[in-house]
């Protein structure tokens, strides 16, 4: 719809041409990370994000004028669609005033108002409403008759219809939900006879602040703890302000692991040996430092390094189906070392087998709403992986079903296919597959790489269609494609002007030159070894002043948490994450980034530790 174009345009402040031409491509089933990568001219050069934006303004909008159609037509059912009620309805794009509308004519279960109204008390309650009457006694005197015991109860029954009729009414709960966040405040009491349990919320046993000053980080730490039967919370306006605001409105005048390393240290020389290792991968749990220290003690034939990676999520995967299909002669401990190991040689494919809620990094993810977090770590987890692209002969199923075009039954047709028929020899192959359709193809093939392919085009992120293009360059230089791949000054000689054409703009050139720049290219930074200091075990080695290196574990809007290679992660505060102002903590960090972080302060029975940045020189 035209209208629902020009209102996106206006909610992102992007072109009406660029909203419709986006919204075509996805009407006719392309992917975010297609349209954002081969779909340039069209879109004018949008990004994934801002894609997702409009796919998730233009949902949101289908759903509101699905909810309109329902409201009007169990309105319309009632007999009490009105002119000015319909337009009302059809001109709202705001789903609380929508709703705030509907309200009164709700179905309803049978509340206390609905039993007055079936006594007969709705004229009574209009009386009282309009406040005119003068012998009122007398009047609900008259209301006295069957189910209506007496004058009070009569009152009673009319009293719960005007308390309906008011929290139906749109300017009440728009009065009420202004005085919640201008005024409101939030209360959290600990639960008698919880202070042990409770002891990591003790900051929030005896705690009341403005709702509108109590942070992310604090709101959902007492959301949790309240969810856990540790405190007790309430949010509440200023009531007398509500009811001042109410009465204006309708009154006319709220552990260490031993070390068992007996005949181990001949083993593992053999093994290094024998299956020529290059690399050890440790992972960053229990014992991870004493591990780390015998093997840097054994002598080899030649250097290993070592890196420590984040366990976050292995025994997850270990005791998954997905552990059990590729593993099933093996127990979780070993499909565990296996997962340590692929973390450190391919991350992503790895890492894509686990629900990302379960990898740990996040504020409190646990306790925002769960549906709306996996759309966006999913819509996260699927950029990524088609922005770095797999390996066609070596993803797995579960990796495949991530990229675009493709679900689990086209991936796992793919993975069939190239176990009975060996690798795949060219991106053109995996029309063979079966179910494999023209549009699928499409979706996908930019994002598969096959190296050593006979056209090296098919280990590149040039997409199939554009592979003409390619291949009239190398005509006009007189050279193969091999060569211009090679030959960084052939393709300085190209003018990218002369190959513009209606359907291919600059962006998809300049894209397509990067890409033969570096062909598959990956765009992570190589691994740097990293060392924790050796002197410091657990918390009670941590002295205030001490300079260290870690790593950055998680990032929160107040700051971000720093692994120094003890049990407790420290706390680097926003406000000591540089001497300048900054806002957002991904200003300064990134998550695994590595740091070096000075020790400001240890609460050692608490067990938490603030550190800083400023001031510490960073490598």
């Amino acid at each position: 719809m035209e209208l629902f174009h020009k209102m996106i345009s206006g909610f992102l402040g992007i072109p009406e041409r660029q909203i419709s031409s986006t919204l075509h491509l996805l009407g006719e089933g392309a992917t975010i990370p297609f349209i954002s990568r081969y779909r340039k001219e069209a879109t004018g050069g949008l990004d994934e994000v801002q894609i997702e934006q409009i796919k998730e303004q233009h949902d949101k909008l289908c759903d509101i004028a699905k909810r309109k159609e329902t409201i009007l037509g169990t309105i319309t059912e009632q007999g009490k669609l009105t002119a000015e009620l319909e337009k009302r309805i059809n001109d709202t794009w705001n789903p609380t005033e929508l709703e705030d509308i509907y309200l009164p004519y709700k179905p309803k279960r049978k509340t206390r108002a609905e039993v007055a109204r079936q006594k007969g008390l709705e004229p009574l309650a209009t009386i009282l409403l309009l406040q005119r009457e003068n012998n009122l006694s007398a009047k609900a005197a008259s209301f006295v008759k069957g189910e209506v015991k007496d004058v009070e109860d009569a009152l009673k029954g009319a009293r719960d219809i005007i308390a309906e009729q008011v929290n139906e009414d749109e300017r009440a709960r728009n009065a009420v939900r202004n005085q919640f966040g201008r005024q409101a405040e939030i209360t959290a009491k600990l639960v008698k006879g919880k202070e042990e349990e409770a002891a990591k919320y003790r900051d929030y046993f005896d705690f009341s602040e403005p709702l509108k000053r109590c942070t992310s980080h604090r709101l959902l730490a007492i959301r949790r703890a309240e969810s856990e039967g540790l405190l007790k919370v309430s949010i509440n306006p200023d009531d007398e302000a509500c009811i001042e605001r109410l009465e204006r409105q309708f009154v006319r005048g709220n552990n260490e692991c031993s070390r068992q390393v007996g005949e181990a240290a001949s083993k593992l020389r053999k093994m290094i040996e024998a299956y020529q290792i290059e690399a050890i991968s440790i992972g960053n749990g229990t014992a991870s430092r004493e591990t780390e220290d015998f093997i840097n003690s054994q002598s080899f034939d030649r250097q290993i390094p070592v890196f420590v990676v984040s366990e976050q999520g292995a025994s997850i995967y270990s005791a998954s189906k997905i552990a059990r299909d590729e593993f099933p002669d093996y127990d979780v401990t070993v499909r565990g070392a296996v997962s340590i190991g692929r973390r450190l040689m391919d991350p992503l494919a790895e890492l894509v087998k686990i629900d990302p809620k379960s990898i740990g990094v996040g504020q409190y993810q646990h306790d925002v709403d769960q549906t709306k977090l996996k759309k966006a770590l999913d819509q996260t987890v699927e950029n990524c992986v088609n922005l770095v692209g797999v390996n066609l002969n070596t993803a797995s199923s579960h990796l495949l079903t991530y990229i675009s075009g493709l679900g689990p039954q086209l991936a796992q047709n793919i993975v069939n296919y190239r176990a009975e028929n060996g690798a795949f020899g060219s991106r053109k192959e995996l029309m063979k597959v079966p179910r494999m359709g023209a549009k699928a193809f499409e979706q996908c093939a930019g994002f598969l790489r096959i190296p050593g392919a006979k056209n090296p085009l098919d280990h590149t992120a040039v997409h199939p269609e554009s592979y003409h293009i390619v291949e009239q360059m190398a005509k006009d230089l007189k050279c193969t494609i091999d060569e211009l791949i090679a030959d960084k000054e052939l393709r300085r000689k190209i003018n990218i002007s002369d190959y513009i054409t209606p359907t291919v703009g600059l962006p998809t050139l300049q894209d397509i030159l990067q890409e033969l720049d570096k062909p598959g290219r990956d765009p992570r930074k190589a691994i740097k070894v990293f060392e924790f200091d050796k002197n410091v075990r657990t918390i009670a080695d941590l002295r205030e002043g001490m300079i260290l290196p870690g790593i950055v574990g998680n990032i929160t809007n107040f700051g971000a948490f720093v692994d120094i290679g003890i049990k407790e992660n420290g706390l680097v505060h926003l406000s000591q994450l540089a001497e300048r102002f900054i806002s957002d903590p991904t200003e300064v960090v990134s998550i695994h980034q590595h740091v070096m972080v000075r020790v400001m302060n240890v609460d050692y029975d608490r067990k938490r530790i603030q550190l800083s940045m400023i001031g510490v020189p960073q490598d």
